[in-house]
């Protein structure tokens, strides 16, 4: 390495270092016929120890002009542009420009920005998948189209994002009306759900947060919550059917649909319940599980204190009536399921008619609950590492400005 030994001892102790830049300073003194350049940089090791250079040499005060601030996980850091992508301070300088408010008020929000230009400007935003966006910005994708489209339109977009958020909570409030059979045991599974993914993923910076619910979860949720309407909607529109405008139900039809709708809720529900179990694991180190079964990580969430919440699934019903051996007797008011479907089959479970519309009532606040809170929570994570300094930073320093400034 060539340099003066301030700009060489600079460069080995931020590479080889790995120390904290944690003071700057910089003084150029110009009122004599030659400036006069000075400049210091503390580093700090994980232990709070501290080495200073400091000198005047042109190469080493140049060096310090290239570290300028960003955000990571949180915490405002001092970082070598030299070593980043964007490269120097011109193309920082305007990444920056690209996100912080514009418009002569400083206290004007992004948020605030966003709504005058979906106002004002004709072109609307391009459509965008805003999770596949965050997912690149969190793997520093920067060839991503969603990405790319969010960066160009990002005052917009995050507009619209706030409010999705905000708008949805009306949208929740329709499906609350429409599906929970009982109030109050539908927002107790809320709750507790909302408790384990908050436990989770609320605890921290929003960039460690967002990137951690992707890295655990596996659940489709707006494919969940859309299905589980659409089945609950089917059950309700047979059951009407199967009544025949007269208030008597046909067993032999209503309760195989009624089995087989548990069946579908089970389903829908395997991949949540598996993401509550992996959540807990990741946020306290609660033991190790396999979380291929469903069954496993049931009996996992009980031993963690959520009876409460799973509870009321009834393990007998899972398979469907497809795929079980079981009669509907109507003398004696039950369904009975049974171990095989052989000769030498015996009684596994007998449940009686009203108990099981319990049960599918049960279940149905069960899905509801779960899905909701964590639709809530993915639309909350998504929102704040967009709006976060993390986010922003990402892209300054590692993209190229010519892409945000081709809006």
């Amino acid at each position: 390495m060539t340099g003066s030994e301030a700009y060489k001892q600079l460069k080995t102790l931020y590479h080889e270092g790995d120390l904290n830049v944690t003071e700057l300073n910089i003084e150029i003194d110009q009122s004599g016929q030659e400036p006069e350049e000075y400049g210091e940089v503390v580093f700090e090791d994980e232990d709070g120890e501290e080495t200073k250079i400091a000198g005047t040499e042109h190469d080493f005060v140049i060096a310090l002009f290239s570290i300028k601030s960003t955000v990571r996980q949180g915490e405002e850091k001092l970082i070598d542009l030299a070593e980043t992508p964007v490269g120097d301070t011109e193309g920082y300088y305007d990444n920056i420009e690209h996100f912080v408010p514009r418009g002569g008020d400083p206290d004007r929000s992004n948020i605030e920005i966003g709504m005058e230009q979906l106002q004002e400007e004709e072109e609307d935003v391009p459509k965008l998948s805003i999770i596949d966006g965050l997912d690149a910005a969190v793997e520093l994708d920067l060839e991503n189209d969603n990405l790319i489209k969010i960066v160009q339109n990002y005052h917009k977009v995050l507009a619209l994002q706030y409010l999705e958020l905000r708008d949805s909570k009306e949208q929740f409030d329709e499906i609350k009306t429409e599906l929970p059979q009982n109030q109050a045991r539908f927002e107790n599974f809320s709750e507790l759900t909302e408790e384990i993914l908050s436990d989770g993923y609320l605890r921290g910076d929003a960039f460690s947060d967002y990137r951690d619910y992707r890295d655990v979860t596996i659940s489709d949720i707006e494919f969940i919550v859309s299905r589980m309407r659409d089945v609950m909607m089917k059950t309700s529109e047979e059951w009407r059917a199967f009544s025949g405008g007269g208030g008597t139900i046909d067993s032999e039809l209503a309760f195989p649909r009624i089995l087989e709708e548990y069946h579908q809720c089970f389903e829908l529900l395997r991949d949540p319940l598996r993401d509550l179990a992996a959540t807990i694991q990741h946020a306290d180190g609660a033991g190790s599980v396999e979380l291929s079964d469903t069954v496993d990580v049931i009996r996992f969430l009980k031993r963690q204190g959520y009876s409460n919440l799973v509870g009321t699934v009834e393990l007998d019903l899972r398979r469907g009536p497809a795929h079980m051996s079981h009669d509907i007797d109507d003398e004696d008011g039950v369904v009975r399921i049974y171990n095989s479907r052989g000769r030498s089959r015996s009684v596994k479970n007998e449940i009686g008619f009203g108990d099981l519309v319990d049960k599918q009532k049960k279940m149905r606040d069960l899905l509801t609950g779960i899905a909701l809170a964590f639709h809530q929570t993915e639309q909350v994570l998504e929102f704040r590492f967009l709006q976060s300094p993390d986010f922003a930073f990402r892209i300054v320093e590692n993209m190229d400005p010519e892409i945000l400034d081709s809006q």
